[in-house]
């Protein structure tokens, strides 16, 4: 099973991309100090970086354990998962299952996660996966779903 979450790297590397020209306008600015300047600019975007992460995940722990746990077996992180575009351009459903939608309900055509085999519910309309069919119930009896009805 594949995780669809971006990598933690590249994350990471759109945010050093994404402050470097800042770095490099003052390494231009104070250029006599430019060797001391760059290191200590980019080695302080890593302990800002680091104590954020370090922050974020230890307050959901400390406030949620139960949704901390949640997350980290879902594969998450609370820091990576809160983190917004442009750094982070993952779905809302990436972030909770990891995983990208591979089909459309049926009944109200959301993008859905579904697996074969194993039952699921659509959170919108009711819908049901089971046993590799789509099934809703009419009030008297269960229907098979067509797809595109």
């Amino acid at each position: 099973m594949t995780n669809d979450r971006t990598p933690h790297w590249l994350v990471q590397l759109r945010f050093i991309l994404l402050c470097s020209p800042v770095g490099i306008v003052l390494a231009l600015i104070l250029a006599p100090w430019a060797i001391f300047v760059l290191p200590a600019f980019f080695g302080t975007l890593f302990v800002f970086w680091q104590a954020s992460r370090l922050f974020t995940n230890g307050f959901v722990k400390l406030f949620d354990p139960e949704g901390h746990e949640a997350i980290r077996r879902s594969g998450g992180d609370p820091f990576y998962d809160s983190i917004g575009v442009p750094l982070n351009n993952d779905s809302e459903q990436v972030r909770v299952t990891g995983r990208k939608p591979n089909t459309n309900c049926p009944g109200c055509h959301q993008p859905v996660l579904v697996k074969a085999n194993k039952p699921f519910r659509c959170p919108q309309c009711d819908a049901h996966w089971h046993e590799n069919n789509w099934w809703r119930w009419t009030g008297s009896k269960w229907i098979v779903l067509k797809m595109g009805r």
